[in-house]
């Protein structure tokens, strides 16, 4: 599928940071972890975006981009684990 409304060009690592951002972060995903075929496809993903090779940079401003735009939609804690992931990709920074 291709979001042709969000789409733009971009360097690769911010693309590969706002999908794992998703991936391990929104509610939503998270609550499809005990899915065998979710957890296949995550994992399948996750082997293939070398991931280590994502900058703490990037990563933060993928889960900034990720608050903006789900926080008026979650309430209470379920974003706790995003801002805790910004905080310590900050952090590193």
């Amino acid at each position: 599928m291709i979001d042709w409304a969000n789409a733009s060009a971009g360097h690769p690592d911010l693309d590969r940071a706002r999908s794992a951002s998703i991936f391990r972060w929104d509610p939503a995903a998270v609550a499809r972890k005990a899915d065998p075929v979710w957890a296949a496809f995550i994992r399948g993903w996750e082997d293939s975006a070398e991931l280590g090779d994502i900058t703490s940079d990037a990563m933060a401003w993928a889960c900034r981009y990720m608050l903006e735009d789900l926080g008026p939609r979650y309430q209470g804690d379920e974003l706790s684990p995003l801002r805790q992931a910004l905080t310590n990709f900050s952090n590193r920074s």
